[in-house]
């Protein structure tokens, strides 16, 4: 696929591998703040937040 290579047990990541990786770091970050923002905003002061 090109994302990334192995080299005497080095993982080398290509561009397309770090859009990637890019990518999924901000679907998970902004479904972490989603999820948080929505119980404070529907509850001021939240027992806690279900992140799953």
């Amino acid at each position: 696929m090109g994302y990334a290579k192995i080299e005497n047990e080095i993982i080398h990541i290509s561009r397309k591998g770090i859009h990637r990786i890019h990518l999924l770091q901000n679907s998970f970050s902004l479904n972490f703040i989603n999820k948080v923002w929505s119980d404070n905003y529907n509850n001021p002061n939240p027992k806690g937040t279900n992140l799953k």
